[in-house]
């Protein structure tokens, strides 16, 4: 009795041992797979929410290492020579043949294989955008509102109605890009952004209305070099320095009754900053994709020089070049207000203080919805 228990251990042990073997040479023969539809993602886990690694065009050539459910486990060889293992789901790709085992050999020739069977990723590309665009504006709001505070003081009234700053603009901007890998690129940037408002203020003495009216404007045109880095698809993040070409523009115009006086400067600058942020990208196609990045920027620019020319109702008109001043004017020994103009010299008129170049302010936000284009 014992010796037929032993027997029939031993006839189960080998069925078993032969049904592992079996099972072993199933599971070891890789398999080759063609990806069938128009785009593939391979995912870090065989799940339809995880975090995506690669996305792989029509045509490309994967290795299937093994199946869990609905999900191939795949490896890919990228141009570099970089193996990639991820999952893909069984209805992007169509089963090709198995691979010997002297496919599976990692030789070079191996590698070329693979190169040839892979559509060729373009690694150069530019792409263009437009959006919303918010900047601080430093002096130039600070001036315009400045000058509402002292004809309210010089005329002895409240003002009503309110003189705004600019901060609410539009930015358009292209850069042209090298793809160094999958993840990592850099590039050339060139943004181009503009903010003005026009406000009023009114100011009620006896029977006369006087009016003060103001439009401030900032427009830039900043080129960067940036690099652009994506720890997981499809977010990136983007950081680069910045060369900017800065112009500040304004214009006010005060009328006490019938009479009236007008100032219009414009000021141009050039100066540094910096930018960062974050956005995401889709790849629809070999050769286009869709983007959505939020930027930050830090960029304070000085040096403003141009031209100042005012105009009065009896048609006296007077020209300034010079710099772009800040200063503060004393309106009472306990109060000041500041003001902005172009200025021939220093300002050293009584009661002028705290005088300096003025700056502006760039430092600000935008967010930008764009095209990328590969070539």
């Amino acid at each position: 009795m014992n010796k037929k228990c032993v027997g029939c251990c031993l006839l189960a042990l080998s069925v078993l041992v032969s049904l592992l073997l079996i099972s072993s040479q199933v599971y070891s023969e890789t398999v080759k797979l063609k990806v069938s539809s128009e785009l593939a993602n391979i995912r870090q886990k065989p799940d339809i929410g995880s975090a995506i690694i690669l996305q792989i065009s029509q045509g490309t050539i994967l290795e299937s290492l093994g199946k869990e459910g609905e999900w191939h486990r795949v490896r890919y060889i990228t141009e570099e020579g970089t193996p990639i293992l991820g999952y893909v789901h069984e209805s992007l790709v169509i089963i090709l043949e198995p691979v010997t085992k002297e496919e599976k050999i990692p030789t070079k020739a191996t590698l070329k294989v693979a190169i040839i069977e892979k559509p060729r990723e373009s690694k150069f590309g530019f792409s263009l955008a437009g959006g919303g665009n918010y900047v601080s504006g430093g002096d130039l709001n600070a001036g315009a509102q400045g000058l509402s505070h002292y004809y309210s003081a010089f005329l002895s009234t409240p003002e009503t109605g309110e003189i705004k700053a600019t901060h609410l603009g539009f930015v358009v901007a292209g850069d042209i890009f090298l793809s160094l890998s999958p993840r990592l690129s850099f590039g050339v940037s060139v943004d181009y952004f503009e903010s003005k408002k026009k406000s009023s203020a009114k100011y009620e003495k006896g029977s006369t209305l006087n009016t003060l009216s103001v439009r401030p404007q900032i427009q830039a045109l900043p080129i960067s070099l940036f690099i652009s880095y994506s720890p997981f698809l499809p977010f990136y993040i983007k950081g680069g320095v910045e060369y900017y070409f800065a112009r500040c523009n304004y214009f006010y115009r005060f009328e006490q009754g019938k009479r009236w006086q007008e100032w219009r400067g414009k000021a141009d600058a050039q100066g540094l900053g910096v930018e960062g942020g974050v956005g995401a990208r889709w790849k629809f196609s070999s050769n286009l994709g869709l983007f959505l990045e939020a930027m930050d920027r830090y960029a304070n620019i000085k040096g403003f020089e141009g031209k100042d020319t005012s105009v009065t109702s009896e048609g006296v008109t007077h020209t300034e070049e010079g710099r772009l001043y800040f200063f503060q004017l004393k309106i009472t020994e306990e109060n000041t207000c500041p003001l902005l103009f172009l200025r021939e010299k220093k300002p050293t008129e009584a009661g002028v203080t705290e005088v300096r170049d003025a700056t502006l302010n760039l430092s600000g936000v935008s967010l930008r919805l764009g095209i990328r284009i590969f070539f």
